[in-house]
């Protein structure tokens, strides 16, 4: 295993684990100041917003599993791609996601590795 793609996976771990506990705090020191992560639907969540509903259990994961993994980095910046396999509960419904995700991860100061952009792409065909 490479040094990069130990970094990728410990990462990527973390953020999984983050969400499906919906661990508020842990998310947010996952994220930077100005994060944003556009859905596979063209909702937009910001870094406010994400952890709001965290901490409010708006919205909760059952699973969040991630495969094809691969990552390029570029100084600072680490740009993390792959496939997410969710599924979500909203009030009383149950729905299982299948997403492409382009993640862009960033060095901090502090020498933290955060989230400054997520998107997701759907693999539903219409």
């Amino acid at each position: 295993m490479t040094e990069l793609s130990a970094i990728v996976g410990e990462l990527s771990r973390a953020l999984r684990t983050a969400i499906v506990q919906g661990d508020a705090d842990a998310l947010d020191g996952l994220l930077t100041h100005d994060f944003v992560w556009i859905h596979a639907n063209a909702e937009v969540d910001s870094k406010q917003s994400l952890v709001g509903s965290a901490r409010a259990g708006a919205l909760r994961h059952i699973e969040f599993e991630a495969s094809d993994e691969t990552a390029r980095r570029y100084g600072d910046v680490l740009v993390h791609n792959g496939v997410a396999s969710v599924q979500v509960q909203v009030d009383a419904d149950l729905m299982r996601l299948a997403n492409r995700f382009s993640i862009v991860w960033t060095l901090e100061d502090d020498g933290a590795w955060r989230i400054t952009n997520w998107q997701s792409t759907s693999m539903r065909s219409n």
